[in-house]
């Protein structure tokens, strides 16, 4: 805050980045994990990245825990043919560099840290 009691909104700025980077709590970070070493994911909406997955094509995305749609998905994981593994893969990393990298909000919070 500043003196005035009003936020600074260069400060302002970075909180809202820092949220975003934030946003992997709550997320299975072993998923992450996978993702960044390329492994297709197949996830539920309860691990919170079923949009991110299907936006990217990132993996298999299970739409409800019926046995139904769980078995739909898993037969749609094993019918994947190479080129479509490696597409996955690809994008399944580069999913969880877009949702999970901390580097330019960290270098924004330091060049903010040593402005003060």
């Amino acid at each position: 805050l500043r003196r005035t009691g009003e936020p600074d909104p260069e400060v302002q700025q970075h909180v809202v980045e820092g949220r975003m980077a934030v946003a992997l709590e709550g997320v299975p970070l072993g998923a992450i994990e996978a993702a960044l070493a390329g492994l297709p994911l197949i996830v539920t909406a309860e691990t919170g990245l079923l949009r991110p997955v299907k936006n990217f094509g990132a993996g298999v995305a299970i739409e409800s825990l019926s046995p139904e749609a769980i078995l739909h998905s898993l037969l749609q994981a094993e019918s994947l043919n190479a080129v479509q593994r490696a597409q996955m893969s690809d994008a399944s990393y580069r999913m969880a560099v877009s949702i999970g990298d901390w580097t330019s909000i960290a270098a924004k919070l330091v060049s903010l840290y040593r402005g003060c």
